[in-house]
């Protein structure tokens, strides 16, 4: 209910603001960053007569819920930004299938501009110093193992399937700590799963930390996970993959597209997640495998990103060539 009365009062106020906005700079294109500015985008199109690009930045499990009506009204708003008459969807391609999600809803193919996000450049470069910075700022040894994940704490990431994990990996590899970069409103129910089974000692809660310390928090690291239980093509699976680290993640059908498993990382199918424990156990005992995987992963990144320059020129020239149209 209170979202959405939020979600009400927001079309309202972006109408309002829209209509403002564009009386004064008279635009060309109005562009619509997400699901809830579509609507009001599309008015204040309409009202100017200009070309609409709606902005999606993922479309998280929609794709996935679209068989249950229950979740269908409940997520109609979402959904039904789609059947906006737009000149282009721009979809982030992060494996939430956002191109078949706007199919399914009959927009044409050739308004569906489904990319990848970009690469911040020097991601690649490695930090040879990194691991001693993160080992001093945590107060660990320098021959702790060091498993990260770097997400939002939310459900769709899976990050609560990690702890179950580690406690039997903390209880197999004792020299073995874990780094989660990231919030969100799982992290007290994560907190205290964590003390609740007595590792409090070995799993350190970071937040929000900027994108300098995530290159050294990813450069430190021995492994790199990501349990996802819908997508995981995310911006956190690229920078890894950039840092050139042993990659752990769910298999999905996005991501296959992009790593290999045994080669380029392991991809881990849903039903051998028990197995999970087992394959961290032998990655962490297995050096030339990881750096193997992780050398493979590097240069895969290198194949299949954009720096953000590029990335954002694709758009930049989208823009130019409606605005001539």
């Amino acid at each position: 209910m209170l979202t959405n009365l939020i979600w009400f009062f927001f079309q309202i106020f972006g109408l309002f603001w829209g209509i403002k906005i564009a009386l004064k700079v008279k635009p060309d294109v109005i562009y619509a960053h997400s699901f809830a500015s579509a609507f009001p985008a599309y008015l204040v199109s309409l009202f100017f007569k200009t070309k609409l690009i709606v902005r999606i930045y993922g479309t998280g499990n929609l794709y996935w819920k679209w068989n249950n009506p229950w979740f269908r009204l409940k997520e109609s708003r979402d959904y039904l930004a789609f059947k906006i008459p737009a000149d282009y969807f721009v979809i982030t391609n992060d494996g939430s299938h956002g191109d078949l999600l706007a199919k399914r809803l009959s927009v044409a193919d050739k308004k569906i501009k489904y990319w990848r996000n970009g690469i911040d450049e020097g991601t690649h470069e490695p930090e040879p110093s990194a691991k001693e910075e993160i080992c001093t700022l945590l107060n660990i040894n320098y021959s702790s193992k060091i498993i990260v994940s770097t997400c939002r704490l939310i459900y769709h990431y899976g990050v609560d399937k990690l702890f179950s994990i580690l406690v039997d990996v903390f209880k197999r590899e004792s020299n073995t700590i874990c780094i989660i970069a990231g919030s969100g409103p799982k992290q007290k129910e994560l907190e205290n799963f964590v003390h609740k089974n007595n590792i409090s000692s070995k799993v350190f809660f970071l937040g929000i930390v900027d994108r300098e310390m995530i290159k050294k928090i990813l450069n430190a690291a021995d492994i790199f996970v990501l349990l996802s239980r819908y997508h995981n093509c995310t911006n956190t699976m690229w920078e890894a993959m950039a840092c050139g680290k042993c990659i752990v993640t769910t298999e999905t059908d996005a991501i296959k597209e992009v790593l290999i498993s045994g080669e380029s990382a392991i991809l881990v199918p849903g039903e051998k997640m028990n197995d999970l424990p087992g394959i961290l156990v032998n990655l962490l005992n297995n050096n030339q495998l990881r750096e193997t995987l992780g050398r493979n992963a590097r240069s895969r990144a290198r194949e299949v990103l954009e720096p953000w320059p590029k990335r954002v020129e694709k758009e930049a020239i989208l823009l130019e060539e409606l605005v001539k149209k």
